[in-house]
């Protein structure tokens, strides 16, 4: 579907078998906004959603989507964004003229000062991110106290982000973490190397969640449901650019 064609003039299909679907938002940077649009097309399409899942920019979908968001408001909140909005200062300043040397140095064989870059932070802090998720949560969930948690979301929502200390997946989840922040676990998921400074937890450091999977589709492997019953499957919503370089949306279902 070609995010450049205005949703008034689709004439939407309409379906029944995707009643109670698991969703799934892959990570993308800026390009995650387009998760908006796409949304918006499975709703229109009689889509409804029984539990959601993201990684990085696609963990900020789907925690809104989780705490009852429609398309309006994911519009409107995306339009009146500045990127800028979401940056700060790290707390472990390199100093932005380390960044446009980071990949030479990387592939001359210098790892070494690549991890150290990794572990000791980045040009921004994802600190205003995270407050930024929390206030929309809020808005959304006006009677929970902040900060929203994971068992506060009117939807089973997982994100993922990456554990550098374990080098394992970190799964956030209704679930496994009920009383963790939402907010602070999209941050953890959103933090990309060298732009954004990885998060500390604990002895823990984490970052962006596209490191080891983009696509997270992987967290609902495990659950005990008949793939062939409606609410088996699974509907993933992945970022693409086609060969004029114009952004698309590719939507696939998994069973």
């Amino acid at each position: 579907m070609n995010a450049n064609v205005e949703s008034e003039d689709i004439e939407y299909p309409q379906t029944k078998f995707f009643q109670a679907c698991r969703g799934v938002f892959e990570g993308g940077g800026c390009r995650g906004a387009g998760h908006v649009g796409a949304y918006e097309a499975a709703i229109k399409c009689g889509i409804n959603f029984s539990e959601v899942a993201g990684t990085s920019a696609g963990a900020m979908i789907a925690a809104l989507v989780g705490a009852g968001a429609n398309p309006e408001f994911l519009h409107d909140k995306c339009a009146h964004l500045k990127f800028s909005d979401l940056l700060s200062r790290p707390k472990r300043r390199i100093g932005t003229f380390w960044l446009g040397r980071i990949a030479s140095y990387f592939f001359r064989g210098e790892k070494r000062l690549f991890g150290k870059i990794l572990h000791d932070g980045s040009a921004y802090s994802s600190e205003k991110l995270q407050e930024w998720v929390d206030d929309r949560l809020a808005e959304l969930l006006p009677h929970a106290q902040r900060p929203i948690k994971f068992k506060d979301l009117i939807l089973p929502t997982w994100v993922v982000a990456t554990d550098l200390s374990g080098r394992r997946p970190k799964i956030w989840s209704k679930e496994g973490t009920p009383d963790e922040s939402v907010a602070l676990a999209v941050r953890c998921s959103c933090s990309i190397p060298l732009f954004f400074e990885p998060v500390e937890l604990g002895n823990d450091f984490y970052v962006d969640g596209g490191m080891l999977s983009n696509l997270p589709s992987f967290v609902f492997a495990d659950r005990k449901t008949n793939p062939l019953a409606l609410g088996g499957r699974i509907l993933a919503f992945q970022l693409a650019a086609n060969e004029s370089h114009k952004t698309e949306w590719n939507i696939g279902w998994l069973v």
